[in-house]
């Protein structure tokens, strides 16, 4: 495969709130954004983004002292608001460099959507392949410990042979516990890299080059475009709860870089 896409986050970005001439846009294309602290552009004192060193910051916060503050955070696809921008069709080979901050209802995430990037028809079938979802937060009231992280791929308005959501004769999600392999240590004590591999055949997701889950392709992935998004979100509708005050109501996330490949 041939590399097509790629930014190592070691000059000035090229951020905007709707994405037009920049190289990302600071919301989930077609909308729906999901996070608890809401998804902020870089244009008002509440900027999320900053590029330091060789790496992408996106700081996530909220004056406790303020109650109208309802915190910011960042995400980031390269498709704009009218839908247009960078996107790939299998096979290809996506990855992101990325270390995050575990507390209470820090949601760092690399994930990949195949739909209309206009998002205007919402009844068509989706593919969601989630390459990381990390919730943190650790002991009791918490979704997960040390470690732990979920792959899944969605299949969003399909449905069986049987009348019922699709779902694939093997497992499409797994929660992978990165304790247990690699250099066994976790998505928010150092960098790792997340991967995920789409062909004819196969999906494969993983882990510092290690492969952590594989399911036959769906159809919908065999010829769809797919985007990618790298997104730190806090709280939201993931349903867990948010406690940044031992953090001082702000936390981090790092991103070292994003790569796409494409194959003939």
């Amino acid at each position: 495969m041939k590399l097509e896409f790629s930014d190592d986050f070691d000059s000035p970005l090229s951020i905007s709130s709707n994405g037009k001439g920049k190289k990302y846009m600071a919301h989930k294309p077609g909308g729906g954004d999901f996070s608890g602290y809401p998804f902020t552009g870089p244009e008002g004192a509440k900027n999320p983004f900053s590029q330091k060193g060789t790496y992408l910051r996106i700081h996530a916060a909220k004056d406790p002292a303020d109650a109208k503050d309802k915190g910011s955070t960042g995400i980031i696809s390269p498709i704009d608001s009218d839908g247009k921008g960078y996107v790939v069709k299998a096979p290809f080979y996506m990855e992101c460099r990325f270390v995050a901050q575990s507390a209470p209802g820090t949601w760092p995430a690399f994930w990949a959507l195949s739909d209309d990037p206009t998002g205007k028809d919402r009844k068509a079938a989706v593919d969601e392949p989630d390459i990381i979802e990390a919730y943190g937060g650790v002991g009791k009231g918490n979704p997960n410990g040390y470690g732990l992280y979920e792959v899944t791929t969605h299949f969003w308005n399909q449905k069986g042979a049987d009348g019922k959501p699709l779902k694939l004769a093997v497992p499409s999600n797994k929660t992978i516990d990165m304790s247990k392999i690699g250099g066994k240590s976790s998505w928010s004590t150092t960098f790792h890299t997340y991967g995920l591999l789409v062909t004819a055949t196969d999906t494969v997701y993983y882990c510092d080059d290690i492969e952590v889950l594989r399911h036959p392709t769906n159809e919908v992935s065999k010829t769809a475009p797919f985007h990618f998004l790298i997104n730190y979100a806090i709280g939201g509708i993931s349903g867990w709860k948010i406690d940044l005050k031992r953090e001082g109501y702000a936390s981090d996330m790092w991103v070292d870089f994003v790569r796409v490949y494409h194959g003939e």
